[in-house]
């Protein structure tokens, strides 16, 4: 139930590259706007209908946009791929993944406040990051499987 990326590190030699029989989407440093836009939002549509069946929150479309947003930049972010990919426990990774999605999403608390105080509500905020951590380390293990 989650989005699988491939391709997505610049850092690959050219070899591999040109050995992949399938599209896939390049992420770059600071590249958001390279990701499967319609896999994304299906997959964040699901998130949203059940967050907002099950708690309430009223998620909108504008918020949508911005789970868009913050979920590019976690994909992004190398320092959270080196922790994912390290030699760490399953739990340290996963409170790495949430200190990163908190510190992002702090981005919003001045520009996109009423967003933020949704994002923050603290089952809406466990509901979201366990979803997209297990996603993460499935896209993760899928890219290293491929270059094994």
């Amino acid at each position: 139930m989650f989005i699988h990326l491939t391709n997505q590190e610049t850092s690959q030699p050219e070899e591999f590259k040109k050995l992949q029989k399938e599209d896939g989407v390049v992420i770059g440093p600071g590249d958001d706007e390279s990701r499967p836009v319609e896999e994304e939002k299906d997959i964040l549509s699901n998130i949203i209908k059940a967050l907002n069946d099950l708690y309430g929150v009223n998620l909108t479309e504008e918020d949508k946009v911005d789970m868009e947003r913050l979920l590019r930049k976690l994909y992004a972010d190398e320092e959270l791929r080196a922790a994912m990919t390290a030699d760490n426990t399953l739990q340290n990774k996963k409170e790495k993944f949430y200190r990163v999605t908190d510190k992002h999403l702090t981005d919003y608390a001045h520009s996109r406040l009423e967003f933020y105080k949704k994002m923050t509500e603290p089952r809406v905020s466990r509901y979201i990051k366990d979803s997209w951590f297990v996603g993460y380390r499935k896209d993760l293990t899928a890219r290293n499987a491929q270059f094994a």
